[in-house]
């Protein structure tokens, strides 16, 4: 007997929305930690609650450290990321969001 196949798609009920959200969410962050853990990587893992609350996970390196490492490795692509990088300066720009890479 295998598991329900499950349809992806918005729950319309409150309570179970948060439910589903929170354990959802506990599952993401353990398998980040664990794939940090057993394959070295370096990871920040930024989650935003449909209430705007922020939910976190850096390993290793400070947040700030990490966002670095992916403007530099963005650009490194050699390909075409002006758009791209428009789009994310504006939510990196976020006073909120440069007072938590600044932890």
């Amino acid at each position: 007997m295998g598991k329900k196949k499950l349809e992806i798609k918005r729950i319309e009920n409150k309570s179970n929305r948060q439910i589903t959200f929170s354990k959802r969410r506990k599952g993401l962050m353990k398998k980040a930690r664990e794939l940090s853990i057993l394959c070295d990587a370096k990871l920040a893992l930024l989650i935003f609650s449909s209430t705007g609350k922020l939910y976190e996970l850096c390993n290793g390196d400070s947040l700030a450290e990490v966002v670095q490492r992916y403007w530099d490795n963005l650009g490194a692509s050699g390909t075409d990321t002006k758009g791209l990088r428009f789009e994310i300066a504006d939510i990196w720009s976020d006073e909120a969001f440069s007072q938590l890479v600044q932890r």
